[in-house]
């Protein structure tokens, strides 16, 4: 699966990047290839798939996990107040508490600030077309 590898190697973990922001329309297979990632890349890894994104939902994460653990919250929807809640969350814990959100939404600027020191990294829906072409239209 030559597009799984790809998927794979496009969400590939760097050292410091405690938020993966993945942009797309709807439709365009966000949550799939995030669940593809998460089940093919971290084995090891705890996943926890929060419905409710809200700041009280937030604050009964584990705080200091002793193994990688994905906080995916799918479909979010920008939120100044839970934006900061996350940073504060990332800025508090050790790097094993990593945070992936789906979104067709424009991120907010807490989170954009983010992207320059290397904390937030964002995929895009080209980035994500390009994992999941066949290897025939790959140029």
């Amino acid at each position: 699966m030559q597009s799984e590898h790809r998927l794979v190697q496009l969400f590939v973990y760097h050292v410091g990047e405690r938020v993966d922001l993945v942009i797309a329309p709807p439709g365009s297979g966000k949550t799939t290839a995030v669940r593809t990632w998460l089940d093919s890349a971290q084995d090891a890894a705890v996943q926890i798939w929060l419905e409710d994104h809200s700041i009280d939902s937030l604050s009964q994460l584990p705080r200091n996990p002793d193994r990688p653990t994905f906080v995916v919250l799918d479909d979010y929807r920008f939120d100044s107040g839970t934006d900061s809640a996350i940073l504060r969350i990332v800025d508090e814990t050790p790097d094993t508490l990593h945070f992936v959100l789906t979104t067709d939404g424009t991120p907010s600027k807490p989170l954009l600030d983010r992207v320059d020191d290397g904390t937030v990294r964002v995929t895009t829906h080209a980035d994500l077309q390009r994992a999941l072409a066949p290897t025939s239209q790959l140029g």
